[in-house]
């Protein structure tokens, strides 16, 4: 019984996560393009990476 609702506390802890794995994805897909090395990087992982870009850009990251 802090005071603070359970709920909240987990919505609020599995959104940052969330966030933190799609600029994970982003970042690695943008490094291994800026480097050169397209040949290591799957297309699933591009696929993500793109579609978490326009996710960031089209909806509110909220």
């Amino acid at each position: 019984s802090t005071g603070m609702d359970a709920g909240a506390v987990f919505v609020a802890t599995c959104l940052a996560t969330a966030i933190g794995i799609a600029l994970g994805f982003i970042t690695y897909a943008v490094i291994k393009a800026l480097s050169g090395r397209w040949s290591d990087l799957n297309v699933s992982v591009v696929v993500i990476a793109i579609i978490f870009i326009l996710k960031f850009i089209f909806l509110d990251a909220a």
